[in-house]
């Protein structure tokens, strides 16, 4: 690992991951997860919150709702504060879940 933070390094892994599609929300915690930095789960739960937030705010991304498998959009008129309840990390019963998509993806 380099000398990158958990934070440097997941937000270019991030904005990587929006290059080439849509990253779904669950998916930061899953890259801190198999990272090196071994976050306790609360602090890697905060990081990738906060981690989408700031995607959010500098205009890198969108949220939506995607459906699992097909990763058809639902839902684009997501508020970003869904970022910060305790199911922002899970699909719900019917496989919809939170992703980022690039601010241009009109999918």
């Amino acid at each position: 690992m380099s000398d990158a933070t958990a934070a440097e390094w997941l937000w270019q892994e991030a904005l990587d991951h929006l290059e080439a599609d849509s990253l779904g929300v669950y998916e930061l915690l899953w890259l801190l997860r198999g990272s090196d930095y071994q976050l306790p789960e609360q602090q890697a739960r905060a990081l990738a919150q906060s981690t989408a937030s700031l995607l959010l705010a500098e205009g890198k991304a969108r949220i939506v709702r995607l459906r699992w498998p097909t990763n058809e959009e639902v839902d684009d008129t997501v508020d970003a504060s869904v970022l910060l309840e305790q199911t922002a990390f899970e699909p719900d019963e019917e496989g919809v879940y939170l992703a980022l998509v690039a601010p241009d993806d009109d999918r």
